[in-house]
């Protein structure tokens, strides 16, 4: 039997941190309303955006508990279970499962993410990579089952050793770390605030203590975003402009699909998605559009599946 279980980080605390927020703002504003004795149009605006917030503090832990399944199955039967529901499929009735590629999470506004669809012919199931530990276990089950009627022995993945790519020749696509728009973003950051106690007389050495703890916890959120990306005949190389320690080798054997996709407010991202369905997302604000669209032609001509959804 293959089972799976929600997150407690990615699912769990999202829950929790979005009903404390919303009920706790809620709750200050009452408190407000009736410190500061507050009446007339203001007093109206006042409830309105209290009752939004109550509103939205309960219906986020509902719909998250609503929507979000959970899958366990064995070679006979498929089970799935919310909060609210519960039901079973046999294999049978599976007609068609989308293992990889975004699905929309309905919210207050439809959120893309990462999932699966399981369809039969009166419904579709969706499971969201982000609320779901593993989940790649899970994908790579699900399509061997699907495909071959066995379930899978082999979760494993081969790591890549260091010396396979002693002598191998990476054609890199980088931006610039410094010049580029994240890049200024990140040291010119750093570069102002220690400008700040140097311009405002006297200044103390001790100020710099805490500017420079600033600046180490701001380039470590930026390195986040600071990924570049080497490819050759038989590899696909990460590193990264801020964090020399980052170094990830993937075999283009090993590659299923590369997803270029973005966040809200995040630049362009890469998103790696191996052979058996373990997916990782870098981000790299450095890259030029025209350099993600070299490299979309070089892994293409490698014979790489290139999801493009955001250049």
């Amino acid at each position: 039997m293959i089972k799976s279980r929600k997150s407690l980080i990615r699912f769990y605390l999202v829950i929790l941190f979005a009903t404390v927020f919303y009920l706790g703002i809620g709750l200050l504003m009452v408190n407000i309303y009736f410190d500061e004795g507050i009446s007339g149009i203001k007093g109206i605006f006042l409830w309105v955006f209290i009752a939004i917030l109550f509103f939205l503090g309960f219906y986020s832990p509902w719909i998250y508990l609503k929507n979000t399944y959970t899958i366990n199955f064995d070679d006979k039967r498929l089970t799935f279970k919310s909060a609210f529901d519960f039901f079973e499929l046999n294999w049978s009735e599976v007609k068609k499962i989308q293992i990889t590629g975004k699905v929309f999470f309905r919210y207050i506004f439809l959120i893309p993410m990462e999932g699966t669809i399981i369809k039969t012919n009166d419904k579709e199931i969706v499971l969201y990579d982000s609320f779901l530990v593993k989940p790649h276990l899970i994908k790579y089950a699900l399509y061997t089952f699907y495909k071959t009627k066995k379930l899978p022995n082999d979760y494993k993945e081969k790591p890549v050793k260091s010396n396979e790519t002693r002598f191998e020749k990476f054609t890199l696509f980088k931006g610039n770390a410094f010049f580029s728009f994240r890049g200024i973003l990140t040291w010119g950051f750093v570069i102002f605030i220690f400008l700040v106690p140097l311009i405002k007389h006297p200044y103390s050495n001790k100020s710099f203590l805490p500017l420079g703890i600033i600046s180490i916890l701001w380039l470590i959120f930026n390195s986040i975003f600071m990924h570049y990306f080497g490819l050759s005949d038989k590899y696909l190389m990460i590193r990264n402009h801020i964090n020399p320690f980052i170094f990830r080798v993937y075999r283009l054997e090993d590659i299923r699909e590369v997803v270029y996709e973005t966040r809200d407010k995040w630049p362009n991202c890469l998103r790696v998605i191996t052979t058996k369905f373990n997916s990782r997302l870098f981000g790299a604000g450095t890259l030029l559009d025209k350099t993600w669209l070299e490299m979309k032609e070089y892994l293409e001509s490698k014979q790489i599946k290139v999801r493009n959804e955001c250049i």
